[in-house]
Parts: C-alpha cells; structure tokens; sequence
C-alpha cells in the first residue's frame, strides 16, 4: 500500500513538473487577416513552435472585412493581440531595440521619401515594422509581342511608347469591335502608377492638404483619358482586367506583383519589366507596404522580447525569400534580393530595381483616406470624361475635405 502511494505522490510530482514547465512557455498570441499572407504566417508559427521549448506563437487568422475596427475595439478594450498585422495608426510600442536592423524603413529615411514617419516613434524608435510589399511592374506577353514583330527590347519605357505599342498590339475584329487589347489597365493604376510617377510630392504623411492641381497630375490624368479616347484600353472597365492577360486577349498589363503566383499558372510566356514612365529621370508608381508587424500597447518587456524572437525567425531571409516566392510578396530587407533565389529570377531582380525608386503607400493610415477619396473622384472624373484641369480640380477638393473630416 506504502509503495503503491509512493509511486501515486511520484506520478502526481511528475505531472505538476510538466504542467509546470508548459505553463512557464511565453504564449504571444498573433493576429493576421486569412489571406495567403496569413496562412504562411501561421505555418511559420508551426514551424518556431517546434524549433524551441520557450515560446509558444498562437496565431489567430480573421477575414480582412472589418479586421481594423475589430482591432481598433480590440485596442481600446485592453484586450489587443501582443503582435498585430496590419497598418493601423495609434498603436505605438516600439519594438525591443536589439531587433530592430537596416531595412526599407532606414532606406526611406535616409533617401527622404515619404511615409517612413508612419514607423517611426517620436523619440526615434521603429515602433511598426513593414513585413511585405507589392509593386506595380508591366506583365507582357512574349507570345503576342513575337507575333507583332515585337520583342524584349521593344517593351515601352516611356508614356508615349506605351501608346506606339499598343496600337500595334490591338487587333480588331471585321466587326469592328478590339479582339485583342494591345494594353489594358483600370482607375486604379491612376492612383498606384500614373499619378504617383508623375506627382510624387502632391501628398505627404501629416499633411493636412494635398496639392493636385498645378501638378503633373493633369499629365497623369490626361494621359489616362487619351487611353480611353483612343479606345487603347477596353472602358468602362467590366471585369478585372488580369482576366483579359490570362487568357491572351490583352498583350501587357499593369498589376501588383501579388499577381505572381496566378501568373505561375499561365500556359504562355510571360515577363515583366519597370513601368513606363513620363520620363526615364521620372520616379516609377508607387510600392504599396501591403503588410506590417507591431507591438499591442502597453505589453511588457518579457513578451516584447519573446515575439521579437518570432519576429526574428519570420524576417530571416530564407523566410523572407519563401513569402516572396510563394506570394509574389516582397521582402522589405533590400539586401534579401542578393539570395540567389531571387538574384537568379528575373521577376524579383525587376522588382528589385523598381523598389528603391518609388514612392511609398501604407496600408491603414491617413493614405487609405486620401487614396479612397481619389479613388471616388477618379471614377467620376474619367466615367464624364472630364476635361483634365475640371477632374483634378476635382479630385483636390475630395482628397482635402477627407482630410479636414480625418484630422478634426
């Protein structure tokens, strides 16, 4: 009977001291938007989880439609995730100084381009850290482009060759109607491309005024509205216009490099190459920071450290180098594109060289205030036809009373 409680008060120790040492992990709780993004976040709390006994990543994937105010509510609360994706302003605590190393952000910084104060504390320290990006780059059709007496060296580089190409790209049919677009695009390449290259300074973060007219952003929209007046480009735009490369009745197209993985799925040859711009000195479109890391509010030093351990994992290069390949996501760590699995690929080299040249956009700030009212002004302006000066006009006034409304 002794014995038998003996090996009782044993088992009993035995399992205290397990639960003991599981409750002493470091649990960080993680939360993402389910997208592709998400999901390879989640295979990478998987995979840390296994690689140590300390910390323990839960991640917690939710549908985009309606995640910031979901996240916003959560911060009020006092019951926000330790680390959060998504640009979401407000949520300032700045990361463990010993993760934090030379990435976009300090490229931003020391080449002056906007948006790099979206990461930056006022004391100076990175408080959010942008984890992926997605640029805009020009996909043609090698196939469409052989056929038309085109090749690699014939892809536009310029606005004007752009047009000079795509009309020997368009196709007509004998019923007069486009069989085959020599170039397609939509209103929102105005705002990620066209109006960015060619006004780069109408607005920066904090601003409480945007400044269009009197701009390149006539030119932008000008140029826009030549596409459509020429019947270069389907319009009204219908459907998605990726629709229209995928299945061959489009020659080139511009699209974010997240179309990547789609892409890989085409039956014909495809390649892509910078987007054309008003000049060959001119900035190209704009990188969107489709993806960023912080801190909840308010969490001790303990669980700060151990997600910059998480963080540190995810944001090592061959990680980084996985997303990209996977994702058509960019890394954020400039010097990542020397990997040769990207040094190799024509894609991300292309990607690389567009990259350091843009302007910037960060997903859930003021931007989504000023892109959303362009967005509407844009739409009215080019479905009238509107003449250029009337719809920048137009859009300046959009863009200013949305910023009167966010800042007051």
């Amino acid at each position: 009977m002794q014995k038998r409680f003996t090996v009782l008060v044993l088992c009993l120790l035995v399992g205290l001291l397990v639960n003991s040492v599981a409750s002493a992990k470091t649990v960080v709780t993680v939360w993402a938007w389910s997208d592709v993004l998400g999901e390879f976040i989640a295979r990478k709390a998987e995979e840390f989880n296994q690689m140590q006994d300390e910390i323990e990543i839960i991640v917690e994937q939710h549908p985009f439609d309606g995640y910031l105010d979901k996240l916003q509510m959560a911060q009020v609360s006092g019951v926000a995730p330790e680390i959060l994706r998504g640009g979401f302003e407000g949520l300032i605590s700045p990361y463990p100084d010993d993760f934090y190393a030379p990435s976009l952000v300090e490229h931003m910084k020391s080449q002056q381009l906007p948006f790099f104060e979206d990461f930056i504390a006022e004391d100076g320290k990175v408080y959010a850290y942008p984890f992926s990006l997605w640029t805009t780059p020009l996909w043609y059709n090698r196939v469409l482009f052989a056929e038309a007496g085109l090749g690699d060296q014939d892809v536009p580089k310029t606005w004007d060759e752009l047009i000079q190409v795509a009309k020997k790209l368009t196709k007509v049919g004998a019923d007069n109607q486009v069989v085959q677009y020599g170039f397609v695009t939509e209103p929102t390449d105005f705002l990620q491309v066209w109006l960015p290259q060619a006004a780069p300074d109408y607005y920066h973060t904090g601003d409480r005024q945007a400044t269009l007219v009197g701009t390149g952003a006539v030119d932008a929209y000008r140029f826009f509205l030549d596409l459509i007046e020429n019947q270069l480009i389907p319009w009204p735009v219908t459907e998605w216009c990726g629709t229209k490369f995928l299945n061959q009745t489009a020659a080139m197209i511009m699209v974010g490099s997240w179309f990547y993985g789609t892409a890989q799925q085409a039956t014909f040859d495809w390649a892509i190459a910078p987007q054309p711009r008003p000049t060959l000195d001119a900035p190209y479109g704009a990188t969107c920071i489709a993806s960023d890391w912080r801190f909840g509010y308010g969490i001790d030093e303990g669980l700060k450290q151990a997600g910059a351990e998480f963080l540190r994992y995810v944001y090592s290069e061959p990680n980084s180098v996985e997303c990209a390949l996977s994702t058509g996501l960019l890394p954020v760590r400039l010097e990542y594109y020397q990997a040769p699995e990207l040094a190799e690929n024509h894609f991300f080299q292309v990607c690389a060289q567009i990259l350091p040249h843009s302007t910037y956009k960060l997903d859930g700030t003021v931007w989504d205030t000023v892109w959303n009212a362009l967005s509407g002004a844009t739409n009215t302006a080019l479905w009238e036809l509107m003449h250029p000066t009337q719809a920048v006009t137009l859009m300046e006034k959009q863009v200013n009373t949305a910023l009167t409304d966010y800042y007051r």
